[in-house]
């Protein structure tokens, strides 16, 4: 009897035992799914900010060894290493001079012979560019704008044949782009030259061989006796940057190598239809924006950082374009006596920003707006009251495409 009921017990078992169902399974597959859809989503973030840290320790390293190059040849020192300053007399066929000390020393200074030697005709009369034939434009300055062009304006319209002067509250903060003698004349130097000394050799370039042979470096061809130079790939270049100091003696300025990474050098602009000028699309690897704080106090602290607002015309998905790890150049003048103004630039690495805001005015471009979070050295921006008495103190942003790191120091200038 007793064994009966153990067997009716164990088949009363067995038929209460439960299994995995199909409904189960492809629930459980959809969790994995899932779980490896938000892994597979993680890699391409991780993979780009393996890449940006890269970047940016390559180019650190890379920004000190050109800082020390551009010390040790003499960079400083205009008696030594000559600037030669755009021509912007109309009247004049001389492309160049040599700097002979007449400028302000109150004004900012771009040595940047890269992006001479790739502009179509800089040995001619074709840079004049100041009197109005190309829009706002203006390629003798950095950045590309004229004194008196407004971000929120469209660059493409005519303005005055002669811009305003830097003395006057109608002129903003730039710094005039110069170039370096190619020899002991006053030509610039050309694209060979420039990409020697604003080039990094580093990035060389490799010979295709067969998979046996030794490595070998490649060597641009040259018929004369001179020794050839070791072909680069140029992905890296780089210029710099002189602002003066704020409080500091005229003699000293804040010196920034800035580099880049394959940097879009060629400028094409305004009212130049043979290069093949598309109104559509101005130039943007210079962009000029308006910078507000956020806080009420006038000063910032650069040590922790400080946001602001960017705003500026909007004209296409790549004209607000900025992203976490870009650098921007902060601009403004102060007010020394009436009619005395210093220029004052500063870079600085954006750590945070949110998605742009479109609007559009009832009259006027559409505008777009964003805050962004920079780290970098103290800023000061003008209060309200002294811009509305002298709009040229407003501060002003300029956002450059493929820049890579920053290095700024204050260095003696002669």
């Amino acid at each position: 009897m007793s064994k009966r009921i153990n067997h009716m017990l164990h088949r009363s078992e067995m038929s209460h035992r439960t299994g995995v169902t199909v409904i189960e399974v492809l629930f459980a597959m959809m969790i994995v799914l899932i779980g490896l859809a938000g892994i597979a989503g993680l890699l391409p973030v991780a993979l780009r900010q393996a890449s940006d840290s890269f970047e940016l320790s390559r180019g650190a390293v890379m920004s000190q060894s050109m800082f020390q190059q551009a010390i040790g040849s003499g960079l400083t020192s205009r008696a030594t290493q000559p600037w030669l300053v755009a021509n912007e007399d109309p009247s004049s066929t001389l492309g160049f001079g040599l700097y002979d000390g007449s400028t302000s020393t109150n004004v900012g200074w771009c040595v940047d012979p890269l992006f001479w030697a790739s502009q179509p005709g800089v040995d001619t009369a074709t840079i004049h560019s100041c009197n109005g034939t190309e829009g706002g434009y203006r390629r003798a300055r950095f950045p590309y704008y004229r004194e008196d062009y407004d971000p929120l304006a469209n660059p493409d319209t005519n303005m005055s044949a002669t811009p305003p002067v830097f003395s006057t509250p109608a002129a903003h903060a730039r710094m005039f782009r110069v170039s370096l003698p190619r020899g002991t004349s006053i030509a610039p130097m050309n694209r060979m030259v420039a990409e020697q000394r604003f080039a990094s050799a580093d990035d060389f370039v490799r010979r295709s061989l067969a998979k046996d042979e030794p490595f070998q470096r490649y060597f641009l061809s040259n018929s004369s006796s001179v020794a050839q130079k070791a072909a680069t790939t140029n992905e890296f270049t780089w210029m710099a940057t002189f602002s003066p100091n704020e409080l500091g003696p005229d003699t000293f300025y804040t010196m920034g190598v800035v580099v880049f990474r394959n940097r879009d050098r060629l400028f094409q602009a305004g009212k130049l239809p043979a290069f093949g000028y598309d109104p559509l699309k101005p130039p943007s690897e210079e962009r000029l924006a308006w910078a507000t704080p956020l806080s009420v106090t006038a000063r910032t602290t650069g040590g922790s950082g400080f946001s602001m607002q960017l705003s500026s015309r909007y004209i296409d998905e790549g004209s607000d374009r900025l992203r976490v790890g870009d650098w921007l150049m902060l601009s403004r003048k102060i007010l020394l006596a009436p009619g005395s103004y210093k220029a004052v630039f500063r870079w600085y690495r954006v750590s945070a920003a949110t998605r742009s805001v479109i609007t559009q005015p009832s009259a006027g471009n559409k505008v777009w707006t964003r805050e962004v979070f920079v780290t970098g050295s103290d800023w000061k921006f003008a209060t309200p009251a002294e811009i509305a008495v002298d709009g040229s103190v407003a501060t002003q942003a300029t956002l450059v495409n493929d820049v890579v790191t920053v290095t700024e120091k204050t260095v003696p200038v002669d």
